[in-house]
């Protein structure tokens, strides 16, 4: 309402900047402000409720309300960390949503602050990255639309997501009533002095004392309506894995609007007041499907659930399959996304698995039911919603997108004649725009094409400009692997007329990119916000392109197709851990994450052409770094490199600069469970399948593999040699190593001396504390 932009940062920081415009298409910052009352002063704690002094916060929501004197901040925050594979004693109650109020006469008064009042504590929080996501508001009705994430891949506990069910309010569209809030006092937590308004009351954690308000941490005033009550220490703090969980209050200010979103990052609420989401999929081999009975407690597997089937809070690795990103219309009040949530759909039969980690995988310690082993449930029997017992995710999606979809928005301006008034807007990690127009009733796609793309990483949300706003019709992305805002500007600002025809000759758009170029890949050759995929930035598209990185060497025999050092950029030793935005992210790599190149079935030495990189491998099998710096392939074809069969895919490698003079080393990498997943179940390998890392030349004819495979009938590992025609093995069998896959990771070691041409193969199966060698060094030719 101020005009100005506000920005959030992944931990916890708030920037508002000043921008104007001087010139096509071009904007700057006159002035800025960081606003760090959420980072500093929004406390955190432990899974226990214990204080933890951390000023950090991962925020995933903000919202911009008031007045252009007095703007109002939504922020909606949690714990900052994130654990995959292990319960890293984050804060899973720590979903906070904060009100920021401007005090002042206009934004420019220099006695003017920010009041930053904490209006909802306590709502849940994953060990993964979903969180307490974006919010909408509704100023008519004063209520508040908040996404919040699920604890789980797809409905029940699992390694990946660090053992955790889902929780009374989590993976839901909720409501908060700020009517109801404003109406409620401000009272200040003299445990850290912070204000806040409502906390989410709590089940009655049975490994944590009860508190009155004669103790020193209790912090609720006299005049506050639970100052009588017993609560748990640390409360509203600390979720305890689910034992500590907030409660859904029958009638309270905050209620679960829609169910079924497993990690939901956005909601819009169009001008003609309908409500739409996009909902991450799951990982493929990240967690299963819950497990279900009949009302008689028969299992029946993953289903089909029925009406009167149950499901339970089991922890369950099997059909984890993953799938694309949904668009839901949330039609009305009690709409199902498709996602479970055993603690609403069945309260009375979920239970509650309180797993925990005992080095080799995750046990039930103890096992509660929600009405006997505590005074109240987190959810009444009269909230259940069994539905919420059925998967049903994508089905009832209004179309699917084959990567992270997450800033949403509503083209609310006339630009281009009103062509794209109305339409949804949404950014994925595929780097693309999608434009989708819906149908009169708003319940249906009429079409779906990318407005926008190549220009740039990873963009995370979205946000567009209305005919009365500033900078009417202009579409402003956040690129979160490249950390910087990019604006889009309606052509009609500076009005020019174009001619898409076919020609090598013409670039109508004046981005760089020949007309042709465009057509043949799919873009927009009269928008500069739409181009096409080039790696090395010369004005060729990858596609057009013989070779992406200008090295010399052509794409189809390339290793390294998109590093021209090819490897001699990279010295040892080095870290490498998928993260799109860590410290050790490779540039210039593949999707931002690092590889640069895939294991070529061609021959640069002797001038033999292969596949193209770009043809070996399928952008939508992937699941790409992120928060969790994983790398992970969905689907797996049957080629291999065995031999002179060279039909290997998805071989991401980079290159690193050693010869036979360089010092030893040792390449090091993780498999993490669960293995060999057969349409989304855990098995063992058979055949050829195998899994590990490869060292060598680049290519399918030279190198050293090590492997975890079928060795006579049972798991075990395979190191093999291959020199051009020759190839020889060595393998070891369970006896030798032990049952590989019984625990939640495997460390493969390859440990090189270069002069003296020997390789050793060791394996850690206890997440490196401890190494066994395989055997004894053994010798690679020099090619």
């Amino acid at each position: 309402p101020d005009g100005r932009l506000y920005v959030s940062q992944q931990n916890g920081t708030l920037s508002v900047y000043s921008i104007s415009r001087i010139g096509v298409g071009d904007y700057q910052v006159d002035s800025s402000e960081v606003i760090l009352d959420v980072k500093n002063d929004v406390p955190n704690h432990n899974d226990d409720g214990a204080f933890n002094s951390t000023q950090k916060r991962q925020i995933t929501g903000i919202l911009v309300s008031g007045t252009s004197t007095n703007p109002v901040l939504y922020v909606s925050s949690s714990d900052w960390r994130i654990k995959v594979g292990s319960d890293g004693n984050l804060d899973t109650n720590s979903g906070v949503i904060s009100r920021l109020t401007w005090i002042g006469t206009d934004i420019s008064d220099p006695g003017g602050y920010w009041e930053k009042v904490d209006i909802v504590r306590g709502l849940p929080r994953s060990e993964e990255n979903h969180a307490t996501n974006g919010m909408d508001l509704d100023e008519s009705t004063g209520i508040l639309y908040v996404m919040s994430g699920g604890n789980c891949n797809k409905g029940v506990p699992s390694n990946n997501f660090g053992g955790t069910p889902e929780y009374a309010l989590s993976a839901a569209l909720l409501t908060i009533d700020l009517d109801s809030i404003d109406n409620m006092p401000v009272f200040v937590d003299p445990r850290t002095n912070t204000k806040f308004v409502y906390d989410l009351p709590t089940l009655d954690d049975p490994g944590r004392i009860n508190i009155g308000n004669s103790h020193p941490d209790f912090p609720y005033a006299a005049t506050h309506p639970m100052y009588n009550d017993s609560i748990d220490l640390g409360d509203p703090f600390g979720g305890n894995n689910g034992l500590n969980q907030a409660m859904w209050v029958q009638n309270g200010p905050v209620q679960v609007y829609s169910p079924g979103y497993r990690n939901a990052y956005d909601v819009v609420l169009t001008e003609a007041g309908r409500l739409y989401t996009f909902d991450n999929g799951p990982n493929g081999g990240w967690g299963g499907l819950p497990l279900v009975y009949d009302s008689g407690g028969t299992p029946k597997g993953t289903g089909p659930w029925a009406p009167g089937d149950y499901i339970t809070n089991e922890l369950f690795e099997g059909s984890s399959t993953g799938h694309g990103d949904g668009l839901h219309y949330i039609s009305g009040p009690g709409y199902y996304g498709g996602y479970p949530n055993p603690t609403r759909a069945n309260p009375a039969n979920a239970g509650l698995y309180y797993y925990i980690y005992d080095g080799s995988a995750w046990v039930a310690d103890s096992v509660y039911d929600f009405f006997t082993d505590f005074p109240a449930p987190p959810v009444p029997l009269a909230l259940q919603n069994p539905i919420e017992a059925d998967y049903q995710a994508p089905s009832n999606a209004l179309m699917v997108i084959n990567s992270s979809t997450n800033g949403l928005t509503e083209y609310r301006s006339s630009n281009f004649s009103g062509a794209l008034q109305g339409n949804l807007l949404a950014v994925a990690f595929n780097d693309n725009v999608y434009s989708i127009e819906l149908d009169a009733s708003g319940s249906a796609v009429v079409n779906s094409s990318i407005l926008l793309n190549g220009f740039g990483n990873n963009p995370l949300d979205v946000t567009a400009l209305g005919d009365n706003d500033t900078f009417p019709g202009t579409i402003w992305v956040a690129l979160h692997g490249d950390d910087k805002i990019t604006v889009f500007e309606p052509t009609d600002y500076s009005p020019f007329s174009c001619d898409s025809i076919y020609s090598t000759l013409i670039d109508s758009d004046g981005d760089g990119y020949s007309n042709a170029d465009e057509l043949d890949n799919g873009t927009n050759p009269c928008s500069q916000g739409s181009k096409p995929d080039d790696y090395d930035m010369d004005f060729i598209s990858n596609l057009s392109d013989f070779d992406d990185d200008n090295d010399g060497i052509p794409d189809t025999y390339d290793p390294f197709a998109v590093d021209s050092n090819n490897g001699l950029g990279s010295p040892l030793p080095i870290h490498y851990s998928f993260s799109i935005n860590g410290d050790d992210a490779i540039e210039n790599s593949l999707f931002g994450l690092g590889f640069t190149g895939l294991v070529t079935n061609g021959d640069p030495e002797t001038n033999t052409p292969g596949t193209d990189y770009l043809n070996l491998f399928a952008e939508d099998s992937l699941n790409l770094g992120g928060a969790t710096s994983k790398f992970g392939i969905e689907n797996i074809g049957v080629g291999t490199a065995s031999l002179g069969t060279n039909t290997q895919e998805n071989g991401f490698q980079l290159g690193i600069n050693v010869d036979t003079s360089s010092s030893p080393f040792t390449i090091i990498s993780r498999l993490e469970s669960p293995f060999f997943l057969e349409n989304g179940t855990p098995s063992s390998p058979t055949a050829d399948q195998a899994q590990g890392i490869m060292f060598g030349k680049g290519d399918q004819d030279h190198f050293i593999q090590l492997v975890v495979r079928s060795v006579n009938g049972s798991p075990g590992l395979g190191l093999f040699v291959e020199d051009g025609a020759v190839q020889s093995s060595i393998l070891f069998d369970s006896a030798m190593v032990g049952d590989i896959l019984s625990g939640i990771s495997i460390d493969l070691y390859l440990s090189i001396d270069p002069s003296a041409g020997t390789v050793l193969p060791r394996i850690s199966t206890d997440g490196g504390q401890s190494t066994q060698s395989l055997g004894v060094p053994v010798h690679f030719p020099k090619s």
